[in-house]
């Protein structure tokens, strides 16, 4: 992979496989618990959603291993039969970061594409239920399948960049900070927290002089783990 692979890549799975070895396993976890956020209204199973709360906790060194282990082993009896969101969240505390990071990618992805093509797979049973000449199923199966995988590849597009938000660029990684102001500390540990004060920070590192830190704080949201802020609390890649 190069820099420009890194910048356009929208497949999690080719960027993880690069980040093996390269990344924390915090900074791999943290990515596995954000896939799962981004689907939160598809994770059904309170014990599925323990385990993706225990994997957050693990990352940030709040929880210890015997209570991974023991949430993951909860969600997997837990799980209903057949893929959906609840698998992603069950992954996300898996036992080994990279497969989390991965697993928890995948199965949020395709959790995704069975909800957005729900209609059109109900189509295309009607049309088999309905005796619908040979052309006309296969044509509702064949959108049903193109529906669906048009819905992965953009949910996997915007994993990658999540992925990206939180690792930052491997191949332009930045200097480490000189010590901070006390208010921009503050506003990073709070925003890390899950505060919503983004537009503070750029402006508290906008009057700091660091013009290129403010400038990726003008965006509103930033998964727990963004490179940025782990910059500003000097928290580990």
């Amino acid at each position: 992979m190069t820099d420009a692979d890194w910048r356009a890549c929208n497949n999690p799975d080719v960027m993880l496989e690069f980040l093996e070895g390269r990344v924390s396993d915090r900074k791999l976890r943290l990515f596995a618990c954000a896939c799962c956020f981004r689907i939160g209204h598809l994770l059904t199973d309170r014990l599925c959603q323990q385990a993706v709360e225990a994997a957050l906790r693990f990352a940030d060194r709040e929880a210890g291993i015997e209570e991974l282990t023991s949430a993951y082993a909860a969600a997997e009896h837990a799980k209903p039969l057949f893929t959906d969101g609840n698998w992603a969240a069950v992954s996300a505390a898996g036992p080994k970061a990279i497969q989390a990071a991965s697993d928890a990618a995948a199965h949020a992805a395709l959790s995704v594409a069975a909800m957005e093509s729900r209609a059109a797979k109900a189509a295309a049973y009607a049309a088999v239920c309905t005796g619908a000449p040979e052309e006309s199923r296969s044509s509702a199966w064949a959108h049903c399948d193109a529906t669906a995988a048009e819905a992965r590849a953009a949910e996997q597009a915007l994993q990658a960049e999540l992925l990206r938000e939180i690792v930052g660029n491997p191949f332009d990684p930045p200097e480490p900070l000189a010590a901070c102001a006390y208010t921009i500390v503050q506003l990073a540990e709070a925003m890390y927290a899950g505060e919503d004060c983004a537009f503070a920070l750029h402006d508290a590192l906008l009057e700091a002089g660091d013009e290129r830190l403010a400038e990726h704080f003008r965006a509103p949201e930033h998964p727990r783990g963004c490179w940025a802020m782990d910059l500003i609390l000097s928290k580990d890649r």
